[in-house]
């Protein structure tokens, strides 16, 4: 019985066979002397018989005396028949005789029974490959030593029985020993704290030249960030900051959004003057308190020397210098004619 080959699983198997003449010649099936699929027999792994012949078709007289049968691995009439790993074997069992001659073939073929692990050709081990890109070759051995797994060798992607990725797993601890090389796929890897430590000590202390961002870092933060908290600007700083929140927290609004009499400018002449605001300024009566006034030396109101609110009684009083002033009123729901023009002898 001769061996054929290893197929893929799910590919097509020809096999030729032969018919002569009882003189030795070539000849053909004729006069209604045929072969059927009822005289074939497939048989894997020695004798597991197939229960069907579907998928078998036969092709008489390729050529005088030439006649081949192809069979197609993936008919699944009898069910996981064929599959990967096994052996087969088909025989002509026939019924027929050709011009007194039995026609007769026995051939064996497999499966992916005989492929090199992790290919797809039938290339056996030891023999020379040529791999196509991004193909998964499973290797156990390097120039013919075994491959550490524990280590995961750099450059072979090695897959165990349990076909677990080793490469994947390994990415993060590389044997030392192993020469440089460039990773184009850094996922996975991280940084450890002692490295990312190593890496800012070699910068401190490798950059040291005048004017560089190095040296400034060493120089500035090192120096006086350390210190600062107890310099004396900071002191300064503090008083300082003290000094104006004392005068802000005596500041006060009204609803106008104007500045409490608190803080009103009275003004630095030598002439003591008391200014009243009335609702009849000619009958000089109702007195209007709280009314703000400000008094400018322009009658654009821009130059202001002096300013403040007026008591229960309608007075406000400023110290002013002899010349002419405008003063200038304004409250709430009271309608002013402004400025009104002073003269202080």
């Amino acid at each position: 019985m001769s061996y054929i080959g290893d197929f893929a699983v799910g590919s097509t198997v020809c096999i030729y066979f032969t018919t002569g003449a009882a003189d030795g010649g070539r000849e053909d099936f004729s006069g209604g002397v045929h072969l059927s699929t009822a005289d074939f027999k497939i048989y894997k792994n020695g004798n597991n018989l197939r229960s069907s012949m579907s998928g078998v078709t036969i092709i008489e007289a390729v050529i005088t005396g030439l006649s081949y049968v192809l069979i197609n691995l993936s008919d699944n009439t009898h069910d996981g028949f064929y599959a990967a790993g096994n052996e087969y074997s088909l025989v002509i069992y026939p019924d027929e005789i050709l011009d007194g001659q039995l026609v007769t073939a026995q051939k064996q073929f497999s499966i992916q029974n005989r492929y090199m692990r992790g290919t797809d050709s039938a290339a056996h081990p030891g023999d020379a490959m040529t791999l196509e890109a991004d193909q998964a070759v499973d290797v156990i051995k390097i120039d013919g030593a075994a491959i550490n797994t524990a280590l995961a060798q750099v450059g072979v992607n090695i897959v165990s029985e349990d076909n677990i990725d080793f490469g994947a797993l390994k990415k993060t601890s590389l044997n030392a020993a192993t020469p440089a090389v460039t990773v184009s796929d850094k996922t996975g890897f991280s940084l450890s704290t002692a490295g990312i430590l190593a890496i800012w000590h070699q910068l401190e202390n490798a950059i040291v030249t005048a004017g560089t961002i190095g040296i400034r870092i060493k120089t500035y933060l090192d120096a006086l960030i350390s210190t600062r908290a107890t310099s004396a600007k900071q002191d300064i700083i503090d008083t300082n900051v003290d000094a104006v929140q004392a005068q802000t927290d005596k500041m006060t609004f009204n609803a106008d959004n104007d500045i409490n009499a608190s803080l009103s400018i009275a003004g630095a002449g030598a002439t003591e003057v008391d200014y009243y605001v009335y609702t009849d300024e000619e009958a000089l009566t109702g007195p209007i308190g709280t009314c703000k006034v400000w008094v400018t030396t322009d009658s654009d109101g821009l130059n202001l020397v002096a300013s403040g609110y007026t008591d229960d009684f309608g007075k406000v009083t400023f110290y002013l210098d002899s010349g002419t002033y405008y003063l200038w009123r304004k409250k709430t729901g009271y309608n002013f004619t402004n400025p009104d023009t002073e003269v202080i002898a």
